[in-house]
């Protein structure tokens, strides 16, 4: 498990078609997908030491978070400089350096009965995901259709199958009686759940940075890094509140912080929005650092050592899901909004109109070929609309975080976890609902 490699970034950064650019992005999505479960793992068998172990996931949740909204200011400045293929370069030497490090740094673990990878499974989880996702994403830009909704199906039953297949499978891709957790299952959920409504409005978030308040890639970039240092921030001060409260108390918190963030968001207009665009979205990464650490925690500890891979397997899953879904259906939300919303300036040509009602990107294009005064109202219009979508989305991801919060302070408020991620009230609920005596001890 020490062995960890990661491959895409050079290959990427020579694409010269788009079929090239996503074989290499599938490339490194696949590698990359073995880096949260391996290294979660890793931690859990390093650390036996309840708060160490939660210290040591808060420094890990810091460096996950961090890296994610660092990434977009570094990348930036190698757009304003370099071509377009240098931002793909960044990891390589790092990825460079690791190979080299990691095999005599990092300690091996390895499950001995661990069994064959069931490769069928991963086909039907797989086909499961994608179609529900595509389906999904598709219902929410054009309404009800045949094909989507058929994709909707497909993929329900197709995970099914996947899921009944796993009870049967002596060594399973899934372990489903990790589920019989209460601690560990609540704050999957809430992983899913949260990630979902970060995913949407990130998305929208940089769009609004870009295409209405016209910020370069390198200036959109380091207007992250405010909310990169909240999250940092929050992850290291969470392992030290659950020393004083519950932990579902804390994680409740964080998620109402985050609600507020969003709500924030709601009231962004196109014009002078930037002040509350920026403390809506730093206020935002306060609980999604907060819960970033704790919830990881919650997932680890909740499990026995030995069983610490597939948790973290299934907490990166449900947050990979959780944004991919968030992409997919708050994206769409956001520009059937602003489609409805966009109403062309009179005296506008026809094709402009169209073009421009499609979407933002169609609108700034639309508007540099019209002259003057023209341009400027339908571009003023196009954001005005925009500013609608990331209203709307504001209020999307306000009622999914609130869901989340209520799901922290009543279903986590009550379980058992690990002591690294638990307050004083958690202790007294050791072993309800079916948490193992291993488990809590760890």
């Amino acid at each position: 498990m020490a062995r960890i490699r990661r491959d895409g970034p050079a290959l990427r950064s020579c694409s010269a078609s788009a079929e090239t650019l996503i074989l290499s992005r599938a490339l490194l999505g696949i590698a990359a997908a073995t880096l949260m479960p391996s290294t979660l793992a890793l931690i859990s068998n390093m650390f036996h030491d309840p708060n160490q172990r939660g210290r040591a996931i808060a420094v890990w949740a810091s460096c996950f978070m961090g890296g994610t909204a660092l990434g977009p200011a570094v990348g930036g400045i190698f757009l304003e400089y370099f071509w377009w293929g240098s931002v793909f370069l960044l990891g390589v030497p790092i990825m460079v350096v690791l190979l080299i490090a990691a095999p005599k740094l990092l300690p091996e673990y390895k499950d001995a009965d661990a069994g064959r990878i069931d490769l069928f499974s991963v086909l039907l989880s797989l086909v499961a995901i994608l179609s529900v996702i595509y389906g999904l994403k598709e219902l929410a830009r054009h309404g009800f259709a045949p094909l989507p909704l058929g994709a909707v199906v497909v993929g329900v039953a197709v995970g099914t199958v996947f899921v009944k297949r796993q009870g049967r499978l002596e060594h399973p891709l899934l372990d489903l009686k990790l589920f019989r957790i209460g601690a560990f299952t609540a704050a999957l959920l809430i992983l899913m759940v949260s990630m979902l409504g970060t995913g949407g409005g990130y998305l929208f978030i940089t769009g609004f940075l870009q295409m209405v308040e016209g910020y370069s890639p390198m200036e959109a970039g380091l207007l992250m890094v405010p909310s990169a240092v909240a999250s940092i921030l929050a992850a290291q001060v969470a392992p030290v509140l659950v020393r004083r409260f519950a932990t579902g108390t804390v994680v409740g918190a964080a998620l109402l912080i985050g609600m507020a963030g969003y709500l924030l968001l709601t009231q962004v207009d196109a014009v002078g929005g930037m002040p509350l665009l920026m403390t809506g979205f730093v206020i935002i990464f306060i609980g999604v650092g907060t819960f970033g650490s704790l919830g990881t925690g919650l997932v680890v500890g909740s499990v026995p050592p030995e069983r610490g891979g597939s948790a973290a397997a299934l907490s990166s899953i449900s947050g990979d899901l959780g944004n991919a879904l968030g992409v997919a259906t708050l994206g769409s939300l956001g520009a059937a909004v602003y489609r409805g919303a966009f109403d062309a300036p009179a005296g506008t040509p026809q094709g402009a109109a169209e073009s421009a009602g499609a979407s933002m990107e169609n609108a700034v294009a639309a508007a540099r070929e019209l002259p003057g005064q023209a341009g400027e109202a339908l571009l003023g219009a196009a954001e005005s609309a925009y500013a609608s979508g990331l209203n709307s989305i504001g209020v999307a991801c306000a009622l999914i975080t609130a869901t989340s919060a209520v799901i922290a302070l009543t279903v986590l408020r009550k379980r058992g976890g690990d002591s690294s991620t638990t307050g004083p009230d958690d202790q007294a609920a050791g072993t309800e609902d079916g948490v193992p005596e291993t488990a809590a001890a760890h």
